[in-house]
This record gives structure tokens, C-alpha cells and sequence, in this order.
């Protein structure tokens, strides 16, 4: 079967592998997901759950079909998927308004690539940082494994009340709360993901020559980088001024400035790894990014061709908005800094 021929297939049939489940409704959706990447999603409802559908996307199980060929295997991971999603909702006492209502509680930032997001941006309040975007996101439910959540989009905003900066600063803070921050040492860890590490990254002590900043889930971890907290610790904990390897929208990579012979060897990395290892929808960048201890200022190592032009004029924008957001100089201090 072709991937379309795959989903009328499962549309059409994935009620008769759900008798548990009283009068199933399933529909077909594309979905625009992060950086652009759309995909295929089975829409399912019951019964029971009839403020929600549970999203179940397609590639993954078209994959495995086309390596399995059982479409009855695949119908029934498909079927159990749902019963746990459906649990999930049930167990945590979800409703429609946790992802309608703009409880500032719940919402927290995330950091998307600015230039492959353009499409979505034109639809959602963001602020530009660097070659890339702060988003907004109203958490619905989180637990170590997952979360739930929707984007804030003008609409959204507007109930709010508030400019892009104004909710940023609460924003972040929520984002420590819900999501602890976490660093440590990558060690064998990265070893075993992305195999031997490159000798100029290497020292008498490899497992302390390079540290990943994350969250306690590992989702969107790559915000932390926001916390100016974690930065300045991270600081203190690599002796000095640091490089930011943009592993995926999950977590970035800190490499000690004196553990790295070239920015540009670092930069070359960062562009494979992110073509043989990082999916398409965890892209963040290709960018490597400096941390200058003293100045507690992050800048583009290597800013991308389309942002050479006008880098002065982002800068300039990122300057902007730090006088603007002086006036909260009772809240954490924001990453909008001027370059020198």
C-alpha cells in the first residue's frame, strides 16, 4: 500500500480493533508540526471522550509496516496507542478549556528556528533571539515522560492582554517550575549516541570536557539556554566562557572554550550531526553560539548567510528590547543583550 491508500486503511477500519470502546469516530488530519514538517494524523474519539480526539500520527506506523508487512500487528500498536492516550486523558482529568483558557500559570516559552518557522510565526506572538524564535506554549498536562500542549497564537494573545515581552518574563519563570532545569556532564552518554567524540573536544578528563543543558523531561530543553541562572552556573562550573552546540529543540551541548581547539571544527560537527542523527522536526540550528563569562552575553559564532546581512539589525532589535524590558528589573534579568 502507498502511505495514503495506508491511512484511508486504518480510517476506515481502526474501529473494529477498539470493542472496548463504544461508537469510535476517526478522521484524517495534516498537521503542521515545528520547522515546517507536516504530518499525517488518525484522529480518534469515543463515547467517552467526546470533548477530544486523541492525535495518533501515521509515519511511524507506515514505516513499520512497510518493514513488517502485517497490517494486523500494525492495527493493533495503533489500537493500543489510542487506549493509552485515552487513559492518560481520563487519569489526569483534562477538559476542553486547559488548552483554550490563557492561564499565564501554564504557559512557558520554547525556542523554534527562526527561519524554518515563518510560516507559523506570521500566525503567533514570538520574539526574535539570535537566528532564532521564543514561541509560546500553554501546557495542558506534563509529566516526566511527556506533555500536552498547544501553541499561543494572536488569538490567544489577545485575551491576554499583553506584548511578547511582557509575557516572556512569566513565561520563563514558569518554564524553571514546570520544567527544572538540569546540567551535567555528557560523558559516555553522548558516546553512546553519537559514538567516538571528536579529539579536539578531548582532555586528560573527556567526561567533563562537554556538559548537556536540558530540562528534568527532556522536552524543549534547549530553552533553558534562556535561564540567565543556569548560564551564569554553567559558567562558573566550566571555568569561564563557553560554546553552545545546538544538539536538537531538546537540549544543547556546553563545550569549556578551552576545550575546543576551532569554533569552525565545532561548527562542522554541529552541521553533520544535525543531517545523520537530528530529525527534521527537532532541528533547532546549525548555529554555534559563544558564552562570554564576564559580559554574561551569548553571540553567534557562525550566524547563518541569511543573517549576515542584517545582523546589525537584529542586534539592534535585541537591544531594543532590553531597554524596554528594564522596567522589570524586579523579575530575571532577560537574555537581550547587546553583542560587543
Amino acid at each position: 500500500m502507498q502511505f495514503s491508500d495506508f491511512c484511508d486503511y486504518v480510517c476506515e477500519n481502526i474501529s473494529e480493533y477498539l470493542p472496548d470502546c463504544n461508537d469510535v469516530e476517526a478522521t484524517l488530519k495534516d498537521t503542521k508540526k515545528n520547522n515546517g514538517v507536516e504530518l499525517r494524523s488518525l484522529c480518534v474519539r469515543d463515547e467517552d471522550l467526546k470533548e477530544y480526539g486523541s492525535n495518533i500520527y501515521l509515519e511511524y506506523y507506515y514505516r513499520e509496516y512497510m518493514e513488517k508487512m502485517n497490517i494486523e500487528s500494525i492495527m493493533e500498536e495503533i489500537a493500543e496507542e489510542y487506549r493509552i492516550s485515552r487513559a492518560k486523558i481520563f487519569e489526569t482529568g483534562l477538559n476542553a478549556n486547559d488548552f483554550t483558557d490563557p492561564d499565564l500559570e501554564r504557559i512557558v516559552p520554547r525556542l523554534v528556528n527562526y527561519d524554518k518557522n515563518k510560516d507559523m510565526l506570521e500566525n503567533c506572538p514570538y520574539i526574535k533571539y539570535q537566528d532564532l524564535a521564543i514561541t509560546f506554549r500553554l501546557v495542558g498536562r506534563v509529566t516526566e515522560r511527556d506533555m500536552m500542549s498547544v501553541l499561543v497564537d494572536n488569538r490567544m494573545l489577545d485575551k491576554i492582554g499583553m506584548q511578547p515581552q511582557e509575557l516572556y518574563h512569566i513565561a520563563l519563570e514558569n518554564y524553571n517550575r514546570i520544567f527544572p532545569p538540569t546540567f551535567m556532564s555528557l560523558g559516555s552518554v553522548l558516546s553512546g549516541l553519537i559514538g567516538d567524540m571528536p579529539d579536539f573536544m578531548m582532555d586528560d578528563e573527556p567526561e567533563k570536557s562537554v556538559y548537556v543543558l536540558t530540562n528534568k523531561q527532556s522536552i524543549n530543553g534547549a530553552t533553558t539556554m534562556l535561564s540567565n541562572d543556569m548560564m551564569e552556573q554553567a559558567a562558573k562550573e566550566l571555568g569561564g566562557n563557553f560554546f553552545v552546540l545546538p544538539s536538537s529543540c531538546h537540549e544543547v551541548l556546553l563545550v569549556p572554550e578551552s576545550f575546543a581547539r576551532e569554533a569552525d571544527d565545532l561548527a562542522s560537527m554541529v552541521y553533520e550531526i544535525n543531517r545523520a542523527v537530528v530529525d527534521e522536526m527537532d532541528f533547532l540550528s546549525d548555529t554555534v553560539y559563544r558564552y562570554d563569562a564576564e559580559t554574561r552575553v551569548l553571540t553567534m559564532v557562525n550566524p547563518p548567510e541569511s543573517l549576515t546581512k542584517d545582523l546589525e539589525e537584529t542586534r539592534s532589535a535585541e537591544l531594543e528590547l532590553y531597554d524596554e524590558e528594564r522596567k522589570f528589573d524586579d523579575l530575571e534579568d532577560p537574555p537581550f543583550k547587546k553583542s560587543r
